[in-house]
């Protein structure tokens, strides 16, 4: 009796454990769920897309990570996460393009858009 009861509990124990996923919470702007290579990713595409808007070298925001193991899948985005590194990148504003009839004429800040006529 005792027998099946240890085999069954183990069971149990290695199947929770094969769902288990590793996570790392990032703090940026908010906590999130990243996988660790998502994270390396999207924090190196933040980076280099920081380079070519800045001049010279970008200064990026610190983070910090924690990593722990998960049953549920990851729910943050590699382009979230690199936006979010972006918008907290000091130098870096986010602005949006004007087009007109089709034709881009600039680009303007976020703030003075309006979506009135």
């Amino acid at each position: 009796m005792y027998k099946k009861l240890v085999l069954l509990v183990l069971a149990l124990m290695f199947m929770a454990f094969s769902n288990l996923r590793v996570c790392c919470r990032l703090t940026v702007d908010g906590k999130m769920k990243f996988s660790p290579v998502s994270a390396d990713i999207a924090v190196t595409a933040a980076e280099r897309a920081a380079e070519e808007i800045l001049p010279g070298s970008a200064d990026m925001p610190d983070t910090e990570r924690h990593y722990m193991l998960s049953l549920s899948r990851p729910d943050g985005s590699r382009a979230e996460l690199a936006d979010a590194f972006l918008r907290s990148t000091p130098g870096v504003t986010v602005n949006s393009a004007v087009y007109v009839g089709g034709v881009r004429l600039g680009s303007v800040p976020d703030s003075g858009i309006s979506d009135r006529p």
